[in-house]
């Protein structure tokens, strides 16, 4: 096996079918250089015609079948190891040019972590989430995941939509006052897409046994709890069921300066560990605990994204959930972010 052929089969075990420059850098191609600016910049210079020819063909995508022919040239074979090691690559995908399709442009996304995009997606979409708690939390990581492709959900929640759920619950409106929040959050997932399937429980958990049969029943991939009543009790009962049955589990709340996101509880090991915190918790505060009334739309929106990221990054087998076996706390007032630029700072002759 000569170098060129190895470097092929180390990329399939990879890539897959191809490889082309991943989205999120910019590539300026000049007659005989080429400059990246990905992380840290760099230029490529005293290109041949040939080889400019090789850039632009992976910013569309090449087969390994095509590439043979590319790498039998030494310098291809080295910018080709160079833009591997650098993370500049990520598997072919054949866009269909079906632009029609709400799953386009999250296909694409999921090529840069999978060498079969496709087929993360129908794992994914193949998956049931069991939503426990269908308000500003609950009823907006269903909507980001029937939104992402799930076809399968269970909600449960006895609440009906009143007037002060209005200003955080995404999912209902004015006209939904009185209903039931699972029928109009199934009604609504079903709207996405009309291959949805929601089974709804239009119930109050009361105890861990209610719930037990309720997961048995439907047979979640993974449990979402965002309810909040009654307190601490929700918890216990929760974890209860997912120990019994083994399906991983997902904590998350938010409140009034901050959101406490998971923990995301995949062991049964992990789960114990869990509900015997939560057994102390109520040895310790018994029913002193109670429900925040202040709550913003913004907020919840925020923690509810960042739950349901971290779902459907597990669901799909994408990239690192940084959730498992811990809990992390979100101020909203210090929300870590990068200075990129500062304008108070910019001079009137300075470029972007």
């Amino acid at each position: 096996m000569n170098h060129a052929e190895k470097t092929i089969k180390d990329l399939e075990n990879r890539y897959g079918l191809g490889i082309q420059f991943r989205h999120d850098i910019s590539i300026l191609i000049n007659t005989s250089s080429v400059v990246f600016s990905s992380g840290i910049p760099f230029e490529i210079k005293n290109l041949a015609p040939r080889e400019i020819e090789f850039i632009q063909m992976l910013q569309v995508g090449v087969t390994f079948e095509s590439l043979k022919a590319f790498l039998a040239q030494p310098r291809i074979d080295s910018m080709v190891n160079q833009f591997f090691k650098r993370n500049l690559l990520k598997s072919y995908f054949q866009d269909t040019g079906k632009e029609e399709s709400h799953l386009n442009r999250q296909l694409h996304w999921l090529s840069h972590y999978h060498r079969d995009a496709h087929l993360a997606q129908l794992t994914f979409s193949r998956k049931k989430v069991l939503i426990l708690g269908c308000g500003g939390t609950g009823g907006i990581i269903a909507q980001h995941l029937a939104r992402s492709g799930l076809l399968n959900f269970v909600l449960i929640d006895g609440g009906k939509v009143d007037a002060p759920d209005l200003n955080r619950q995404m999912s209902y409106y004015p006209k939904h006052i009185g209903q039931f929040k699972v029928d109009v959050l199934s009604t609504e997932l079903a709207s996405i897409d009309f291959n949805i399937q929601c089974a709804t429980h239009a119930e109050f958990i009361h105890s861990s046994d209610q719930l037990q049969q309720i997961v048995e029943q439907t047979k979640p991939d993974l449990i979402v709890n965002c309810a909040d009543q009654p307190s601490i009790d929700i918890q216990l009962w929760a974890v209860q069921s997912a120990i019994r049955f083994q399906v991983p589990i997902l904590f998350g709340n938010v409140g009034l300066e901050d959101a406490f996101l998971g923990p995301f509880l995949t062991t049964v090991e992990a789960m114990t560990k869990y509900e015997n915190r939560v057994r102390r918790l109520k040895e310790k505060l018994g029913s002193r605990v109670t429900v925040l009334k202040s709550s913003l739309c913004f907020t919840n929106s925020l923690a509810s994204t960042m739950l349901a990221f971290e779902a459907f990054k597990f669901l799909s087998q994408t990239t690192h959930n940084s959730l498992i076996d811990k809990m992390m706390s979100w101020d909203f007032q210090n929300v870590p972010m990068k200075l990129k630029l500062d304008y108070s700072n910019w001079s009137a002759n300075e470029t972007a």
